[in-house]
């Protein structure tokens, strides 16, 4: 698995990519990291490439001293993505893209 760092929208995303495949994102709860998906990330990887990351405020990512929007999240996957040049994916929190990001969301079938 590989780590590394990208600079989305004035902070530094930690994040890990796994597998080969249509890109799905595991995205953490609050209080949480990326680390919390290690389990399940061995079995996706063999069918997706999985990118789990360190929401900003959490694990290694940067933790501006501000309150946090889900606005801001939503912007910083959308980053990500763009820093990764992945036009669509799936996440774990699927209904956050239908709402937030129609364009980038593509149905888990």
């Amino acid at each position: 698995m590989t780590e590394a760092f990208a600079d989305v929208n004035g902070i530094k995303i930690c994040y890990s990519s796994q597998g080969e495949g249509f890109p799905t994102f595991l995205l953490h709860g609050f209080g949480s990291k990326k680390e919390g998906f290690m389990a399940q990330i061995p079995e996706l990887s063999k069918y997706f490439r999985v990118i789990s990351i360190d929401l900003r405020g959490s694990g290694k990512s940067s933790r501006p001293n501000y309150h946090y929007t889900m606005d801001m999240f939503v912007d910083d996957v959308k980053g990500l993505m763009d820093y990764l040049s992945i036009e669509k994916s799936k996440s774990n929190c699927s209904f956050i893209w239908r709402s937030n990001c129609p364009k980038l969301y593509s149905k888990i079938s």
